[in-house]
């Protein structure tokens, strides 16, 4: 895993479609400094899935707001990620990015030989038996995407980051590090807008909702009406909101605001669905579009819980006051605080966690062990060449292998009783239902005789729920045998044990009605 970075300076680059943020840091005895925060805009016209011209965008603001920051920081947006939580075995930091690996490839929809895979080190102090541990993968383009950005703009990628990870962290020090519950961020954007849930302090939830908010000019105030359009006052941010034309006597910034309700109530509903009904314990909402106040305000209305605009004003030695532009600069915020605090334990899709072997364990040892080894050499060497034979040298050189292999070989039955026998069972507690359902559709009727209108899968007990439509109610008693009888091949035991349930007689042109339930006979312990 990569150490904790010794460059003095940093700079943290996050943006979207419309707006570049700059943070210029510096890490001192692990606590951030902010000396600079910036905004640019992007030229409408600009290419951003061409990494040189983006390049260009970048080298452009960074010679005009004179910063001469070589080292950065750059985020990946939710929209670029497949987020998944597997629940592992608790090994240690150098064993578990092998059980992430082997884990996380059988989850892709693309080979794992295409992706960068990287994960959130859990809490693992006093962990015995599971743990879930959050893991990210983008495809290896996306990387080279940023590489060849930072290449283009003249500048050195020193880390990678997950973008809703980086607003994670910054919410989380906005609350307090100590704060507990549940949180939802919402961080509204020109096109996509991040919903995070931050529960007990681990990113629990988190999904990219695209809605368009409309072209910008300089962005400005929380409130803007209809089609106006104003210059920037004295003191205010550099730019407002035009929103397209819309019928008379109804308010544009309503119709952006309800449909940024729709998201958060949809991915609160499917939050609640994989964390049995939690609630919210409060949302901050950050962005620099316009409408946050205003999102704000509707969301506490919708949500009856307390909602924040994101204002990091008491954390940094802020050189001014700044203005409402500030709550679009979690992400930024968060990446410079994540390279400072442990960073080695966040993502960086750039340095990957890797599997550390006992062989290069040792290695790393290695050059203390040289350093040992030649001094003795250069001390003794007059009485080395005098007492020490040939065949004595071979006999050192023979014991020496010897223990060696005793080492290793001590090593591998450790690993294995430790890793490799934990996976085993692991693996055999899983259902890998793409291969069964695979395997049944083999067995079912045709839509002739069968119409299916639901499957219900459940991890325990390792069965299904298959309601069904039957021309007849031999049709259902025949797929029963069918799905009975089934076995592997070259396997003699049945695989499936299949009975039907609660069939009845409806009018129509499927009259028997009822559903077959199916259980894997070799999962069902599970």
């Amino acid at each position: 895993m990569p150490s904790m970075p010794t460059k003095r300076w940093v700079l943290a680059i996050d943006w979207d479609a419309q707006q570049l943020r700059l943070v210029e840091a510096s890490m001192r005895r692990q606590k951030v400094h902010v000396r600079e925060m910036q905004v640019a805009d992007i030229p409408p016209d600009t290419d951003m899935s061409n990494p040189e011209a983006v390049g260009a965008v970048l080298r452009l603001a960074l010679d005009q707001l004179e910063i001469r920051t070589k080292h950065v920081i750059l985020d990946v947006p939710r929209d670029q990620a497949l987020l998944t939580t597997l629940n592992l075995p608790a090994a240690s930091p150098d064993e578990m990015p092998a059980l992430v690996e082997f884990q996380i490839a059988k989850e892709l929809p693309f080979p794992l030989a295409e992706a960068v895979v990287d994960f959130a080190m859990p809490d693992l102090e006093g962990a015995s038996g599971k743990v879930d541990v959050l893991v990210a993968t983008v495809r290896r383009e996306v990387v080279r995407f940023y590489e060849r950005t930072c290449a283009a703009a003249g500048l050195t990628l020193d880390r990678l980051g997950l973008r809703p990870y980086a607003n994670k962290v910054a919410v989380g020090e906005f609350l307090g590090r100590e704060h507990a519950g549940c949180t939802m961020i919402v961080d509204v954007g020109p096109r996509l807008t991040e919903i995070d849930i931050i529960a007990d302090g681990n990113l629990a939830f988190s999904r990219a909702a695209s809605v368009l908010i409309g072209p910008m000019t300089p962005l400005g105030a929380d409130t803007v009406g209809g089609d106006e359009v104003r210059e920037p006052g004295e003191g205010e941010g550099s730019s407002i909101i035009r929103f397209p034309n819309s019928d008379e006597g109804h308010d544009p910034v309503d119709r952006v605001v309800e449909s940024l309700l729709v998201e958060v109530t949809r991915s609160l509903a499917a939050f609640r669905a994989q964390t049995e009904g939690r609630e919210l314990d409060n949302v901050v909402v950050g962005g620099s579009v316009g409408i946050e106040a205003r999102l704000a305000e509707a969301l506490g209305r919708k949500l009856r819980t307390s909602v924040e605009l994101y204002h990091p004003g008491d954390q940094f030695q802020w050189r001014k006051e700044p203005g409402p532009d500030v709550r679009a600069f979690s992400a930024a915020l968060g990446l410079v605080m994540g390279h400072g605090d442990r960073g080695s334990l966040h993502f960086d899709f750039l340095h990957p966690k890797k599997t550390v072997t006992t062989v290069e364990r040792r290695l790393r040892k290695a050059p203390l062990v040289a350093a040992a080894v030649a001094l003795f050499v250069i001390a003794g060497v007059g009485f080395y060449m005098k007492t020490i034979a040939p065949k004595q040298r071979e006999i050192a050189e023979l014991e020496a292998r010897i223990k060696d292999v005793k080492s290793a070989i001590k090593d591998l039955k450790e690993y294995r009783e430790r890793v490799i026998e934990p996976v085993k069972q692991f693996e055999d507690e899983q259902v890998v239902w793409l291969d069964e359902l695979a395997r049944l559709v083999e067995l079912m009727p045709d839509n002739k005789n069968a119409v299916l209108t639901r499957l219900d899968m459940y991890q325990k007990g390792a069965r299904m729920i298959i309601p069904l439509k039957c021309k007849s109610s031999d049709v259902a008693s025949e797929t029963v045998s069918r799905i009975d009888a089934f076995t592997l091949p070259g396997s003699d035991a049945l695989h499936f044990n299949a009975s039907a349930k609660r069939f009845s007689t409806e009018s129509g042109g499927y009259p028997s009605v009822g559903s077959i339930e199916v259980v894997l006979e070799g999962k069902k312990g599970t």
